[in-house]
């Protein structure tokens, strides 16, 4: 009985935590109608604040406390409000959700730039010092825990009933002009719930620390886990908000209290546990209609297919010449390009043709990987191939099955879940990989050629590059891409016409899905050894935001972002400093998804823009070639 209420008073500890997370999260999105995955990013970069303030400069506890959690921490977030989230008004929720997880990026690379990658203790606001209740040993930090999250619940829940503030806080989200009319300030109102937010960001990442290492990673995905507590909460209900954080942190307590820790299973479940509950929580949401505003794009004629295909094997030639005098080094980034190209093709189908939001590209990468080398290897390796690509693409329509009632911001809330459940669970998992942490892959064999020289796997890429480009295309002019079109502008419209969206949701999520496990699959083979931190949650992030930055509705926009992606880090790594790449790439993919967020074609939207003109006067025999570009761009 005794571990009982031990384990107890450690799980209502954690779903203060949660609690007051979850909190922030709900009374920013309450008011400005954002919901913000930079939440935990935040609240990670103020726990570095306060550690910098305490322990580095040696400031008293309660001065270093107040300076991080009134002070800096309501100026960032009404700093964020006021010069990020302000000009995004009258976007759609894509938009803004893509500006919050590149806000994420940047808090996750501006704290390594600061702080570097060591790993770090934070002490607890009174140390080591404990009481004894009923036998129990109860430390003065758990208490403080759980105090500050009654009062955040009582204090929140008195602030939105009995307060101007409060009411004009509920107010502003769905009437800003009736506001003003009234006499109240809606930028005031939505730069005070920002502020507010901020502070219970930092305050729960404060309180958790000293139980984690304070590291970057960790204390990001903290905000993650209270998703589900806010989203039992329906993302307004404080009280439900607070019993799903109870429900979460005593199940996780009691997790590891009473399911043996020695089963691999069951190690790897308590730090999926929040995920699994979001997942629940979203199923058992009835259908969920955002109202977003969806821009519709003119639909131009498709291009000669004997266009398309010449334009493709020119590309194959230009690969196979550009290879020749490439070192060995060189090749292998080249071909990492064309992967990562093929990868973000298949985002392109899915989110670009289809509108349908997804934060787990590299999950289905990864199982593309892992079936592959799981695989007998009398197998023949094509073969394999298919298996994994297939095997995918069922798990993906599957995954869609759960989604087909959601969309916009509670749709990428489910895939992140499942990207996260997939890092713990799978490729976290020893017994999955073999005993190790990495899991051997083998490279491609097709028709008895084996492409085991860096010169000829990145020629057999390129044509595997060129085969995605085409069957996106091919996709995109058909009737099914008509569908898909017309189901990602106007769904309801869609619906009422009898249209399958049911149908074609599914398939798309399967298709995609397949595209990227074939594509994964590749990479182990490229790599010859994939493990965890090849898929990472926050890397399907990065792909999705250079996706979006370069254009997530064209080819084009693909082969730029890849080339981004996969040349980036190399040229920042050079110099003698390997750890510039882990700051400096996400800042520069942050800077530059808030800069191009009012543009939804992206940069090679922007070039074909300027090329067009230059297009239109060439030869008749290239007549078609600006009708092209515009092909290849489904927003054009």
């Amino acid at each position: 009985m005794q571990t009982f209420f031990v384990y107890l008073i450690i799980g209502v500890a954690i779903s203060a935590v949660y609690a007051i997370s979850a909190t922030g999260l709900v009374v920013t999105y309450v008011t400005s109608g954002i919901f913000n995955f930079a939440h935990g990013a935040i609240g990670m970069f103020l726990a570095f604040v306060y550690w910098e303030l305490r322990v580095n400069r040696g400031w008293p506890t309660p001065v270093a406390l107040a300076v991080t959690l009134l002070v800096i921490a309501p100026a960032l977030g009404a700093f964020l409000d006021i010069v990020v989230m302000r000009p995004l008004e009258g976007t759609s929720v894509a938009t803004k959700l893509v500006v919050t997880l590149a806000l994420l990026l940047a808090f996750q690379g501006g704290a390594i730039a600061i702080w570097g990658i060591e790993l770090r203790t934070l002490p607890g606001l009174f140390g080591d010092r404990s009481y004894s209740i009923l036998g129990l040993n109860v430390t003065w930090d758990q208490t403080t825990t759980i105090l500050a999250a009654v009062a955040v619940a009582f204090g929140f829940r008195a602030l939105f009933r009995h307060t101007r503030l409060g009411v004009a806080m509920r107010a502003v989200v769905d009437n800003r002009e009736l506001c003003s009319v009234k006499g109240l300030n809606p930028n005031v109102v939505t730069a005070t719930s920002w502020a507010i937010g901020a502070s219970l960001a930092g305050l729960a990442a404060i309180l958790i620390a000293p139980g984690l290492n304070l590291e970057v990673n960790t204390l990001s995905i903290l905000v993650v886990s209270a998703y589900a507590a806010a989203v039992v909460g329906r993302l307004q209900n404080l009280p439900q908000t607070f019993a799903g954080a109870l429900l979460l942190g005593i199940s996780q307590s009691f997790v590891v209290a009473y399911l043996p820790v020695e089963n691999a299973f069951v190690a790897n479940l308590r730090p999926a546990l929040p995920f699994v509950l979001l997942f629940i929580a979203l199923l058992a949401r009835r259908e969920i209609r955002l109202p977003e505003r969806v821009k519709t794009h003119t639909e131009p004629e498709p291009p000669p297919a004997r266009m398309t295909w010449a334009l493709g094997g020119i590309a194959v030639v230009v690969a196979i010449l550009v290879s020749l005098p490439l070192t060995s080094y060189q090749l292998l980034i080249g071909s990492e390009g064309l992967v990562f190209a093929a990868l973000t093709i298949s985002l392109v189908l899915l989110t670009g043709l289809s509108g349908q939001i997804s934060l787990m590209q590299l999950s289905f990468a990864g199982l593309g990987a892992v079936i592959l080398a799981k695989l007998p290897a009398g197998v023949p390796w094509v073969i394999s191939l298919g298996i994994a690509a297939l095997v995918t693409g069922v798990i993906g329509a599957l995954i869609a099955l759960p989604a087909l009632r959601l969309r916009g911001l509670y749709l990428a809330l489910l895939t992140l879940a499942f990207a996260l459940l997939m890092d713990n669970l799978v490729f976290g998992n020893r017994r999955v990989l073999g005993g190790g942490t990495t899991l051997f892959v083998a490279r491609p064999s097709l028709f008895g050629l084996h492409f085991q020289s860096e010169r000829s796997l990145f020629i057999l890429l390129a044509v595997v590059a060129v085969i995605y480009a085409n069957v996106f295309l091919s996709i995109r002019r058909s009737r099914f891409g008509r569908m898909l079109a017309a189901m990602r502008d106007a769904p309801n419209a869609c619906q009422t016409l009898g249209m399958n969206i049911t149908a074609a949701k599914l398939k798309v999520f399967g298709l995609s899905a397949l595209l990227a496990g074939a594509a994964g699959a590749f990479l182990g083979g490229l790599q010859a050894r994939v493990g965890q931190l090849d898929f990472l949650w926050f890397r399907s992030l990065s792909v999705f935001l250079v996706a979006t930055v370069f254009g997530i509705t064209s080819i084009s926009g693909a082969f730029l972002g890849a080339v981004f992606f996969v040349v980036l880090p190399e040229i920042l790594s050079r110099g003698g400093d390997p750890t510039r790449v882990l700051w400096l790439q996400p800042l520069l993919i942050a800077l530059l998804a808030v800069a191009t967020a009012r543009r939804p074609e992206g940069i090679s939207g922007q070039i074909r823009r300027v090329l067009r003109p230059w297009l239109n006067k060439m030869p008749d025999g290239w007549a078609h070639e600006p009708q092209l570009m515009r092909e290849v761009s489904i927003a054009g």
